[in-house]
């Protein structure tokens, strides 16, 4: 169950974003009681939607970050869909862990095509 003043949001890019940079850096907000998050980030929806800090299935991207903007390894693959999930860590004593949606969006293409030029 999400805590309702927990609202990771605004992800850069957006969601199902299309023609990003291959050299995007991903960025979001933070919910008003977040105190650190963990990245998610992978070409695999069902690994990034299921990985968490016991069983990082080779996406966490960092873990227990204070920013909240993350750089992925690049230069990103052209025309890959990559998906991202930001997981908010409450502060101590608890240091809650509440997972958060996952977004996608796909990178540039090598090349766009010209139509008829007369």
């Amino acid at each position: 169950m999400r805590n309702p003043l927990i609202a990771v949001g605004l992800p850069q890019p957006a969601d199902r974003g299309t023609d990003v940079p291959r050299d995007v850096i991903l960025a979001w907000t933070s919910g008003p009681t977040a105190a650190a998050h963990d990245v998610y980030f992978g070409a695999s929806l069902d690994d990034v939607a299921k990985a968490g800090r016991a069983n990082p299935l080779g996406v966490l991207g960092s873990q227990g970050q204070t920013a909240t903007s993350f750089a992925p390894a690049g230069p990103l693959e052209f025309s890959r869909t990559y998906y991202w999930r930001i997981d908010e860590v409450n502060a101590a004593p608890d240091s809650t862990i509440f997972k958060g949606s996952v977004w996608s969006f796909t990178v540039e293409p090598v090349s766009y095509p010209i139509g008829n030029i007369l």
